[in-house]
């Protein structure tokens, strides 16, 4: 079990605009916690996979995915590319889509988050 606690550079008033608060299940892959982007809570799940836990698995990768728990739902789902060990990630370059109920609008947002 590892916890990883990390988040994009912070702005110029100290908030960073996405930080992810997960435990990590390095025998079978799991992810659960907390991904906060503009500064709402989501509570998510997720996968991710090591480099070199199979032969042609170069690169270490994740994928998380969950909701702001709410009646009027928003929904987020991210990807990234893992530098560093799976204890400890160095650097996630991440790709994250926020989908609406209330708005119907979609929002995008990609950057590097770092260890907190």
């Amino acid at each position: 079990m590892s916890i990883w606690k990390m988040g994009s550079w912070p702005t110029r008033a100290g908030w960073r605009e996405v930080t992810i608060d997960v435990q990590t299940d390095d025998a079978d892959g799991s992810v659960r916690g907390t991904l906060v982007y503009d500064n709402v809570e989501y509570v998510i799940v997720g996968n991710w996979a090591a480099a070199g836990s199979y032969p042609v698995r170069r690169h270490s990768a994740l994928a998380l995915w969950g909701t702001n728990e709410e009646d009027a739902t928003v929904y987020v789902a991210a990807i990234g590319i893992i530098d560093g060990p799976g204890n400890a990630p160095e650097r996630i370059d991440m790709n994250l889509n926020r989908s609406s109920t209330v708005t119907g609008e979609q929002m995008a947002w990609h950057g590097k988050l770092l260890p907190m």
